[in-house]
C-alpha cells in the first residue's frame, strides 16, 4: 500500500522534501516513492503506508468503550515519537500512526521537544459537548501524560540538553497563539458551530495570555470549560 499527496506545487514540494531529508536521517517517516507535476500545475508525491488507523482512532475508540485510553496504547504511541526530535507544529494523534509519523504540511523550526510535549497535551483541549466539527473524543490522563513528560526529559539528559519542561509553559503559550488565532474575519453564511468554534478559540487564546502576563499555570485540561462555543 501507498499514500498519495496533491496539492499546490510550492507547498507539496516543500512537504516532499522535508519528508525525504527526515527519512536519509533516520526518523520514523515513510518514504518517499515518486514524485512530479500534473499536467494542471500542481505537484504530486507518493510515499509507503505506515499504516491504516491513526493514533486518534484508536483513543477515540478506546475512550468510548471504556472511558480511558489504555496505557499501552499510550505508551506505543510515545514510543512512536521517542526516535528524533521532530518539529511538527500541529504534531498530534491525528498524524501519528504506529509505524511513524505523517503530514508535515505544517513544518517548520522551533524549541527541541516543543512538539512532542504538545501533542500530549493539545489533542484533548477540545473535549467539548458543543457542536463543533474539531471537537475531540478522548482525553488522556494526567499520569499519561507525565509519561510522555518523563521520556522527553530523560532523552534531554542523555543527550546533554536543558531539560525541556522547564519551559513548558511558554510552549503552550506559543501553541496557543499559532492554533487560536486567526485573522480572516468570519463571514456571513458561516454555519453556526464554525462562528460559535472561532468564538470559542478566541476566547483559549484570551485566557492563555492573561494566564501566562499574570503568572498563573496554564492547564489544558481546564480549556475545554471555557465559554464561546455555546450556540445561540
Amino acid at each position: 500500500m501507498f499514500f498519495a499527496r496533491l496539492g499546490p506545487k510550492k507547498l507539496i514540494l516543500k512537504e516532499q522534501n522535508h519528508t525525504i531529508s527526515l527519512y536519509n536521517r533516520g526518523f520514523p517517516v515513510a518514504k518517499i516513492l515518486s514524485h512530479g507535476e500534473t499536467p494542471d500545475g500542481q505537484w504530486y508525491f507518493t510515499e509507503t503506508s505506515l499504516g491504516e488507523t491513526t493514533f486518534h482512532e484508536i483513543f477515540e475508540k478506546e475512550y468510548k468503550n471504556n472511558a480511558e485510553v489504555s496505557h499501552q496504547t499510550c505508551r506505543y504511541q510515545i514510543n512512536s515519537l521517542s526516535d528524533g526530535g521532530i518539529l511538527q507544529f500541529d504534531l498530534n494523534p491525528f498524524n501519528v500512526l504506529k509505524n511513524g509519523i505523517i503530514d508535515f504540511e505544517l513544518v517548520g523550526y522551533g524549541p527541541i521537544a516543543y512538539d512532542v510535549l504538545m501533542s500530549a497535551r493539545w489533542g484533548g483541549s477540545w473535549f467539548t459537548d458543543y457542536p463543533s466539527l474539531h471537537s475531540t473524543a478522548y482525553k488522556l490522563t494526567n499520569n499519561q501524560i507525565k509519561e510522555n513528560d518523563k521520556l522527553v526529559s530523560n532523552m534531554a539528559a542523555e543527550n546533554d540538553l536543558t531539560d525541556p519542561m522547564q519551559y513548558l509553559q511558554e510552549f503552550l503559550l506559543l501553541k496557543s497563539t499559532w492554533a487560536a488565532s486567526d485573522f480572516n474575519p468570519p463571514q456571513d453564511n458561516w454555519p453556526k458551530n464554525k462562528i460559535a468554534f472561532r468564538r470559542y478559540r478566541a476566547n483559549v487564546l484570551k485566557t492563555v495570555i492573561k494566564a501566562y502576563l499574570s503568572g498563573n499555570i496554564i492547564d489544558c485540561q481546564l480549556l475545554s470549560g471555557i465559554p464561546g462555543g455555546e450556540l445561540d
